[in-house]
């Protein structure tokens, strides 16, 4: 299954003829929220991810998708919608990783997950949770959200708090957002790369932020 088939046809058709969008990556974009989960004894257990869609892709998904007499989208499709794209991108881990000590850490599927539109523009919120808890006392923990096709940008909002930790235990813990910082022969690859084309599937490594974790 490729990438793209985290967007519907009918989505998919609209971004590739629509002219703004036809050439060069990404397609699509995605303001992300993130805050680091943790249990009652201070462990890691996951991130609450939040995702909002751009403008082009929630434009054309709320002017399909089926709406109740007030021309609000109806509550059961748009759950219909974040139950597909959920099960597409648990085939790539839902765009997560999270590295604890440089290893990489496995991941649980999604099980819950909330969704709505706010200002025309849809959201979707769900939990990635680690298969053990990981007490980060000491540890290098890092997690990164990112399309590895570079189809789709993902970063951080930039309005705050994008990051929040207010699920860390006490004080201890702080973050640190690494922008992305791609080789200039990474950015002009992607610039000029055609839609339709195959990609590398580390394309997007280049162009993913990472979150760095730390607590006392």
């Amino acid at each position: 299954m490729s990438i793209k088939a985290l967007f519907s046809p009918l989505v998919i058709i609209f971004i590739l003829f629509s002219s703004s969008l036809a050439q060069s990556h990404p397609h699509a974009w995605v303001d992300l929220k993130s805050a680091p989960l943790f249990d009652d004894q201070g462990r890691l257990t996951g991130l609450r991810l939040h995702w909002l869609f751009g403008d082009f892709y929630s434009a054309f998904v709320l002017s399909e998708i089926p709406k109740n007499d007030d021309g609000t989208p109806r509550e059961d499709a748009l759950q219909l919608l974040a139950t597909g794209n959920l099960k597409n991108l648990s085939e790539f881990d839902y765009f997560t990783k999270v590295r604890i000590s440089d290893k990489k850490a496995p991941l649980k599927p999604v099980d819950q997950f909330t969704t709505g539109v706010v200002e025309n523009r849809l959201w979707m919120e769900f939990d990635v949770m680690l298969e053990k808890p990981v007490n980060p006392s000491g540890k290098a923990i890092s997690y990164a959200v990112n399309d590895p096709t570079y189809y789709i940008e993902i970063l951080h909002h930039n309005k705050e708090p994008a990051i929040s930790l207010a699920h860390a235990p006490s004080d201890k813990c702080t973050a640190e957002l690494i922008p992305p910082s791609p080789p200039e022969d990474m950015s002009v690859l992607a610039a000029n790369m055609d839609k339709g084309e195959n990609v590398d599937f580390s394309l997007g490594d280049y162009f993913a932020e990472w979150v760095h974790i730390t607590c006392d």
